[in-house]
């Protein structure tokens, strides 16, 4: 399966972790976000742009450009727009284009150099249950 790309990452009425963070850079609602160490913001997370990159906190639940506040989905069931396989383990993908556009791809589809973090499980073609495990290994 090809690599999805998200647009939405929405809580509805699921129960849900979020938490309110700065962007350090723009940001579009359902982009997988890092922590950066150096300066506290968020930035879009990457499998192929070093260890801290892929280190995925949570999903964007909101939009919002650098310096801006917005809020961060750290575990739960989101409702997504990607069309996801129920039962499948998903992970951060590479960065395909400056968008960040496709992130999230099926555990069993990893290359060699990328680092590992896991999404989560589709429980639908709809929704994922975010249980993210940054583990800082590479495939």
């Amino acid at each position: 399966m090809a690599v999805q790309t998200l647009t939405q990452a929405d809580p509805g009425n699921n129960q849900v972790i979020l938490s309110a963070i700065q962007f350090g850079e723009t940001v579009a609602a359902g982009r997988f976000l890092y922590r950066n160490t150096n300066d506290g913001l968020y930035y879009l997370a990457s499998a192929d742009n070093g260890e801290d990159a892929a280190k995925a906190s949570g999903v964007s639940v909101s939009s919002g450009s650098s310096g801006t506040w917005g809020i961060l989905g750290i575990a739960g069931t989101f409702d997504v727009d990607a069309v996801l396989t129920a039962g499948e383990t998903y992970v951060l993908a590479l960065e395909f284009d400056t968008a960040h556009t496709k992130q999230i791809q099926l555990y069993s589809d990893l290359n060699s150099s990328e680092y590992i973090t896991i999404l989560g499980v589709a429980l639908s073609t709809t929704q994922l249950f975010l249980n993210l495990n940054p583990t800082g290994a590479q495939a």
